[in-house]
């Protein structure tokens, strides 16, 4: 007789918890194994025949419940850890949609993102510039000198002396591909800095990448036609920020372009004009070289400077103002087809048209005393020139955190400078505050900072002409139309400021770096001159 056996069921074993380490070594995090941690070199990775990657000083803090993080297309020849993965696909998917805002280029949408899945130098700075770029997006972009310390700081610096370190082991390889490495880590380390508060850091790097440029000659593609977009697009990344950097630096130049200018050798490409705004962009920069670096040389120059050397200035004034007259003429048919363009390739075009219009009033106008009369002339250029920036900004489905092309910050500032009439300076003032992110070596927040200071500076000495005793005593002899204009003044400063009326100050004198800056010297020689003036009283 047989008998069914009762099945009797067996209680499922529950798998025990245990909190996953996030110390092991960076080879077993990326093989998802587990680490036993021995110092210097794991056994799990040696004994196995795996070359250990050693251990992370720092890793990022856990990513937010319910973010979903876009993947990362396989294809690198290492293996990544979690962190490097997370701040990879930040790069991919957002620091370069990001820097592809305003203009689109092939530096960013091509070569950075390949040669990051097969140099690990680059692949390493990308990671992290990511890291820095996350983080400033979200607790705020630092002011130069005011750096943030904390754990995505030090994870992409862990990351960057990797991809130093890389860079140094390969050095003297006879490698072709080696420049362009070079090249690409040096802006991407660039940006890294910039991010980090760390313009001192940043122009070092800036340097190195123009020199390697300079000792090739490769800059010279700018002027003649080149066989390579992608090669001319990363020569006029670092021709960009060389244009930049005397604002934002103690040396000039390194390039020096405008010397080429007078050549014309890239007309011959464009003899009807641009149709492109690659084009128009490349053939800008030698003309922004020549206005940039004119502007950048008068600033800082007292009203007897200028006049001593007048006849060499305005004869250079007159040579510049013609090349912007004739870079006009060739964007022509660009804007007889507008209307058959992109919106972001439209958006491009209204840039380039502002940064055209920019520069022909700096240079028009620098060589004149600040408080001139003839600057009223040029007032409502300077209404207009507002009104167009006021209308991409708006224009902009997104307004991006960080650029390459100093697209409008310089406009901004540069009106709050030359202007005359206090309703534009404090709008632009305003612009400045309202959209806080970075255009190549420009920090908006810094620059509104010194735009509110400048304008408070013009209504003192205004005061102090009409024969105000003091500050302290402007409120008591200053009209209704006057004390309003005033309290507008100081409410703004007190917004940028945060409350705090000597924030500049502090800032200046936690970076010894910024005291040697065109801009700074230029706001502080005005204060020099304000507090002589008080002291006479």
């Amino acid at each position: 007789m047989t008998h069914l056996s009762a099945t009797v069921p067996t209680k499922q074993r529950k798998r025990a918890y245990g909190k996953r380490s996030r110390t092991g070594c960076r080879s077993c995090r990326a093989r998802r194994v587990k680490c036993d941690e021995t110092p210097g070199a794991c056994q799990n990775c040696t004994s196995s025949g795996w070359a250990c990657g050693g251990y992370d000083s720092h890793r990022l803090p856990p990513a937010a419940r319910g973010k979903v993080m876009p993947q990362v297309t396989d294809g690198f020849r290492w293996a990544m850890t979690s962190d490097e993965r997370r701040c990879f696909s930040y790069f991919q998917h957002h620091t370069i949609p990001t820097l592809l805002e305003m203009f689109d280029s092939p530096l960013w949408r091509k070569l950075v993102l390949q040669m990051s899945y097969s140099e690990p130098a680059v692949y390493h700075a990308a990671v992290a510039l990511s890291a820095v770029h996350e983080d400033a997006e979200g607790h705020g972009f630092p002011l130069p000198g005011q750096a943030r310390q904390g754990t995505w700081q030090q994870f992409a610096l862990d990351q960057s002396l990797r991809s130093f370190g890389i860079l140094n082991r390969r050095h003297s390889s006879q490698d072709p591909k080696l420049r362009e490495v070079m090249l690409l880590c040096c802006l991407l380390y660039v940006f890294l800095e910039l991010l980090s508060g760390h313009h001192e850091n940043a122009c070092r790097h800036l340097r190195s990448g123009l020199q390697i440029l300079k000792e090739a000659r490769a800059h010279r593609q700018l002027i003649g036609a080149s066989e390579s977009p992608v090669e001319t697009c990363l020569v006029a990344a670092f021709a960009e920020l060389d244009i930049q950097s005397p604002f934002v630096g103690a040396q000039g130049m390194v390039l020096c372009l405008d010397d080429e200018v007078d050549q014309y050798s890239w007309l011959a490409s464009f003899p009807f004009g641009f149709h492109s705004i690659f084009d128009a962009q490349r053939a800008f920069a030698p003309f922004m070289y020549g206005a940039y670096g004119f502007v950048a040389q008068c600033w800082p120059l007292t009203e007897e400077q200028v006049m001593a050397n007048y006849d060499a200035l305005q004869s250079e004034q007159r040579q510049l103002l013609s090349h912007l007259i004739r870079f006009a003429d060739l964007c022509e048919p660009l804007y007889a087809s507008y209307l058959q363009l992109s919106r972001k390739e439209q958006r491009g075009v209204d840039i380039i048209h502002a940064h055209q219009r920019h520069m022909v009033l700096e240079v028009s106008t620098c060589l004149l005393p600040r408080h001139s009369p003839v600057r009223d002339c040029f007032t409502p250029h300077y209404r207009a020139h507002l009104g167009d920036l006021k209308s991409i900004i708006r224009k902009a489905p997104e307004c991006p955190s960080l650029s390459l092309f100093p697209s409008l910050l310089p406009c901004l500032y540069a009106i709050v400078l030359s202007c005359h009439d206090y309703d534009v300076c404090l709008e632009a003032t305003e612009e400045l505050h309202r959209w806080i992110h970075c255009e190549g070596m420009f920090n908006s927040a810094w620059l509104a900072l010194q735009a509110i200071e400048h304008v408070r500076l013009d209504f003192l000495e205004e005061e102090l002409s009409l024969g105000s005793s003091s500050p302290d005593t402007f409120a008591t002899v200053m009209n209704e139309e006057r004390s309003h204009l005033w309290s507008r003044i100081e409410d703004m400063r007190w917004r940028i400021t945060r409350g705090r009326p000597g924030y500049l100050d502090e800032v200046l004198q936690a970076s010894e770096y910024m005291r040697t800056w065109v801009c700074v010297r230029a706001l502080q020689m005005r204060k020099a001159r304000l507090n002589e003036l008080l002291s006479c009283l």
